[in-house]
C-alpha cells in the first residue's frame, strides 16, 4: 500500500492533532512500563493481584496499539514511544524523505533520509 506523502505545510497544519495523539502515546507507554515494573517487582507479594494487573496492562496496550494504528493509517511513522518522535513521508528531488518531528517542537524543522537516525536530522533549510 502506498503511504501518503506530506508537504511541510500539510504536516504543520496537522501538528496540533498529532501532538495530542503523541502525548497520549507517550503517556500510555509510560503506564505500560510502570505497570510492567510493578508486575516484575510485585510477583512475590501475597497481596499482589496478578490477574488484575494483566488485565490493566492488556487494556493499556490495546489503547496504545489503537493510537499507533491511527497514525499508521495516516502514513505517519512512530519512531520513539518514549520521546514522542514521529516521521512523515515527503518528496524531495524525486525521492522519498522523512519530515521529522519530536514532541515539544512547534513545527516541522527537520528532515532525514530513510534509514537515518534521529541524530542525523537536517534542518529544513536544506530541503527547500
Amino acid at each position: 500500500m502506498l503511504k501518503k506523502r506530506y508537504t511541510i505545510e500539510e504536516v504543520n497544519n496537522l501538528l496540533p492533532n498529532v501532538e495530542k495523539r503523541v502525548k497520549k502515546i507517550v503517556s500510555l507507554r509510560r503506564k505500560v512500563k510502570n505497570l510492567s515494573k510493578v508486575y516484575v517487582d510485585g510477583c512475590s507479594d501475597e497481596l499482589f493481584d496478578v490477574d488484575l494487573l494483566k488485565l490493566e496492562l492488556e487494556e493499556i496496550y490495546g489503547k496504545l496499539t489503537d493510537e499507533v494504528q491511527k497514525f499508521d493509517c495516516m502514513g505517519v511513522i512512530v519512531k520513539d514511544f518514549d520521546k514522542g518522535i514521529v516521521d512523515f513521508i515527503s518528496r524531495f528531488e524525486g525521492r522519498d524523505v522523512l519530515l521529522c518531528w519530536m514532541l515539544g517542537e512547534d513545527k516541522i524543522k527537520y528532515w532525514c533520509e530513510f534509514g537515518e537516525s534521529f541524530t542525523e536530522r537536517k534542518p529544513i533549510i536544506y530541503i527547500n
